[in-house]
């Protein structure tokens, strides 16, 4: 189920859609956010990633390290609890699945995983949060984390999504954590530490290789 965050979860492509007044009111935080992706080169962060499945009272629990590359490379490595990796390079993705020897190829150019990139602040920023969604500020946490809160606007995704909530450092204005309510009621939770802003990112990260032994199964085709 991992692999649906990065290839099934948030967000299509944007359609325009009016700013509302509760845009509005999140603008200071909003504008810090949208600045620090701007300028967000690489990154490098350990991720854990939690599935919460409400109906069976049940939580999918993996982690692993996250690493970003302007304009659009991603690895996503699992380390537990099991191996794997997401590669994101260019308008493809790759997942490495190596428990059924494995390798799974999917476009992903305009689709889901270009918007929940950029909402982590990964990719490309052409597109403003606002023009998929209504905006509001809450309250800081309990960590001090700013909090804003996003209702889908965009006719694609309100049958999906009920809200989706960021918690965005004050000091970097970058996510630390990430929470997506479906409309089934599950909920899935990203968490950012370890942070590495404009890290040193090889390039070699990104190189894809399907292994010799695997089988490509390839949803483009």
């Amino acid at each position: 189920m991992r692999q649906w965050l990065l290839l099934t979860l948030v967000l299509m492509t944007s359609a325009c859609a009016s700013v509302s007044a509760e845009s509005q009111s999140a603008s200071s935080t909003l504008v810090s956010y949208e600045s620090a992706k701007r300028d967000l080169a690489s990154l490098k962060a350990h991720f854990v990633q939690k599935k919460i499945f409400t109906l069976f009272e049940e939580t999918e629990t993996s982690e692993g390290t996250v690493y970003f590359k302007k304009p659009k490379q991603v690895l996503w490595h699992y380390e537990s609890p099991a191996a794997s990796d997401t590669v994101l390079a260019g308008d493809n993705s790759w997942t490495v699945m190596p428990s059924v020897k494995q390798v799974q190829k999917i476009k992903v150019a305009g689709g889901n995983s270009n918007r929940l990139f950029q909402i982590l602040g990964f990719g490309e920023t052409k597109e403003k949060l606002s023009d998929s969604f209504m905006i509001k500020e809450l309250a800081p946490d309990e960590s001090g984390l700013n909090q804003l809160s996003l209702t889908p606007t965009e006719a694609s995704l309100t049958p999906f999504y009920s809200e989706i909530i960021i918690q965005i450092s004050p000091d970097d204005h970058l996510p630390r954590r990430v929470i997506l309510k479906e409309k089934s009621g599950d909920i899935t939770e990203v968490l950012l530490s370890d942070l590495e802003r404009n890290a040193s990112v090889r390039d070699s990260l990104f190189e894809f290789k399907i292994p010799d032994d695997y089988q490509l199964i390839d949803y483009n085709s």
